[in-house]
């Protein structure tokens, strides 16, 4: 078995030494990209736990970003597919702060895997930094992956591992089937002649359901009492900062019926009901969901006006995104 499983792979490398060659090609380039990112404290990485598996089999595809907390940085989303490389789950982007109190790192892990046979190039992944007025582009490294087909002895026929096999009738086997069948059958008729006989017909109790609170009332009133209660003032920046954006996830879910408690800020911000906001008012919501992360889980400690300007961020969000008087009433009618 082995000696085919060789034969195989130099089959396939004498088929595929164009994406081979293409692979090395992409390394150079991007080998490059990495090198100038070091230089800047921004290092893109992308690992396989394998770089060969079987057909239908799943691999982890690591992606790792090492940046300059000063650089805003967009991670990627990815398509269910990478050419014929099919992505069966995509982790959460872990963020943990490292030594250097400058840079911010950043992982997420992909389970992928493929259904047909041969080499697939895995094209490097690009990030695009933003510090102020400049955009500076880094790429990953480009990987290989290789699927190999179980091989298969095609001097033996195919058969079954066992053959089928007759087992006798035993109606003591099923006796008790059948009593239980028939006295859950009596139940049931004795039941719907009790019910029928005495049973009384109950009236159907009226309720008035109370009026429901807006969703953007509720929002702004939970600001407002989040910034009377100054946590940012008392040193508390994560508390404030992850008050601010759960205010603001809830009041994007009961207005526009999206999951945004379970997604992370690129899903929401990019979802397509969002996209059709205003683009200063989507800019703002970034803003403020961004500094978010980053008070969480980065420990980021913002200055007094972020702080401020957070609070006004979120109070112009909401008061723009209220549902109108009109919209009001077509959900009450739907509720």
């Amino acid at each position: 078995m082995i000696c085919k499983m060789i034969k195989f792979v130099k089959e396939f490398s004498i088929k595929n030494c164009n994406a081979i060659a293409f692979l090395f090609l992409c390394s150079v380039i991007s080998f490059g990209g990495i090198q100038m990112a070091n230089g800047q404290s921004t290092e893109a990485k992308a690992t396989l736990d394998s770089n060969v598996i079987l057909i239908g089999r799943q691999v982890q595809f690591s992606i790792e970003l090492k940046q300059n907390k000063k650089n805003q940085i967009k991670w990627p989303l990815f398509p269910d597919t990478i050419g014929k490389i099919e992505i069966i789950s995509r982790g959460k982007i872990d963020t943990i702060a490292t030594g250097d109190a400058g840079v911010l790192y950043r992982k997420q892990k992909l389970t992928i895997t493929a259904f047909d046979s041969g080499y697939f190039v895995i094209p490097p992944i690009s990030f695009n930094a933003v510090n102020g007025v400049d955009t500076t582009s880094y790429k990953t490294n480009p990987l290989l992956l290789t699927v190999m087909i179980m091989p298969v002895d095609t001097t033996k026929a195919i058969h079954d591992i066992k053959d089928l096999a007759e087992i006798p009738f035993n109606w003591r086997d099923y006796i008790w089937y059948f009593i239980f069948g028939i006295a859950g059958i009596l139940l049931i008729l004795v039941g719907v002649y009790v019910y029928m006989r005495y049973g009384k017909k109950v009236k159907p109790e009226i309720f008035v359901s109370k009026p429901k609170i807006p969703a953007h009332e509720v929002a702004l009133t939970s600001l407002k009492l989040l910034d009377e209660e100054k946590h940012w003032q008392n040193g508390r920046y994560k508390y404030y900062h992850s008050s601010i954006s759960e205010i603001v996830r809830t009041f994007i879910e009961q207005r526009w019926e999206i999951h945004a408690m379970e997604q992370i800020t690129d899903e929401i911000v990019n979802h397509p009901k969002l996209l059709q906001l205003n683009p200063e008012t989507r800019r703002q919501l970034i803003d403020l969901l961004m500094l978010s992360d980053l008070a969480k889980f980065a420990k980021l400690q913002p200055l007094a006006n972020e702080n401020e300007q957070s609070m006004r961020d979120a109070i112009k969000f909401v008061t723009e995104c209220a549902l109108k008087p009109e919209e009001n009433k077509k959900e009450e009618v739907k509720a």
